[in-house]
């Protein structure tokens, strides 16, 4: 259950159930004697501070998806679907491929505030992207890409078909590989952080709460980009204050979220940073 006060925004959401079963030794999972060495709290970066219309979100489709999964095998009864177009940055829903196809490496940064608790705390995550290329496994076409914690290593590397779902996951501490629909909810804790940027980004809710305030030119990482800064124009609870900066994708008219910081009306606050960029 999300604790009280969680923003209906950016954090909370119930997705106990999901990571349960990984952490009792994933429970119906294909290979599940191995799912404890990514499945420990250890190992799951995303933590208790993003909100709960975004959080239960992203765990309902990740498990849609994964269920979706299971029917791409095709039958003497069922001819196999075409698979859908690559997609191309700027084109398209933004999701979390468009991320891949727009930027070949990114940083994230998450800080969650709670020390308006009784003993809360401050914790920081950080987490990295590099897009490593194309691949053919099985016949199928893939995105590799690696996920890394700056300065820890546990490097993973996801493989995404064309509509976005980990068919495939290497855990490069291990050597070991794992396939079929428990690939993706092993990929969970490496791809959760930096689909809350898409997720977000898409959030109209969200946006029609805000106002806009400036727009600037910024550098993140190597790339220049316009950036537009929003703000909460009146407090709403439970937020205290919101303010959100989107920048424009060099080369489309496509926005994507770079900066989030929300602060609650209980004294906890949430920040979400892209912290570098590289085309």
């Amino acid at each position: 259950m999300p604790r009280p006060g969680a923003p209906a925004l950016i954090r909370g959401g119930d997705d106990s159930r999901v990571w349960k079963r990984v952490e009792n030794g994933g429970e119906g999972l294909p290979n599940s004697k191995y799912v404890g060495e990514r499945g420990s709290p250890s190992a799951m970066r995303f933590r208790r501070g993003i909100s709960s219309g975004v959080k239960t979100a992203i765990v309902l489709v990740a498990v849609v998806v994964v269920l979706a999964s299971v029917y791409e095998v095709p039958t003497l009864l069922t001819p196999k679907k075409a698979a859908p177009p690559p997609v191309t940055c700027g084109s398209g829903t933004f999701q979390l491929l468009s991320l891949f196809s727009c930027f070949s490496q990114m940083s994230l940064t998450t800080i969650v505030d709670t020390t308006s608790e009784l003993q809360g705390t401050i914790e920081t995550e950080m987490i990295a992207y590099q897009v490593l290329g194309q691949a053919n496994y099985n016949g199928t076409s893939y995105t590799k890409v690696e996920f890394a914690t700056p300065g820890v290593g546990n490097q993973v590397v996801a493989w995404f078909n064309a509509s976005g779902v980990v068919g495939r996951i290497d855990l490069l501490t291990t050597g070991r590989n794992y396939t079929g629909p428990g690939a993706a909810i092993l990929a969970q804790s490496d791809t959760t952080e930096f689909g809350l940027i898409p997720t977000i980004t898409n959030n109209s809710t969200l946006t029609s709460m805000l106002s806009q305030t400036t727009e600037n030119t910024t550098t993140i990482g190597s790339v220049s980009v316009g950036l537009t800064v929003y703000h909460l124009a009146v407090p709403t609870t439970p937020y205290k204050s919101i303010t959100v900066e989107y920048a424009t994708i060099p080369g489309t008219t496509q926005q994507m979220l770079v900066y989030l910081n929300e602060k609650l009306t209980t004294g906890e606050s949430t920040t979400i940073q892209v912290t570098s960029l590289t085309k």
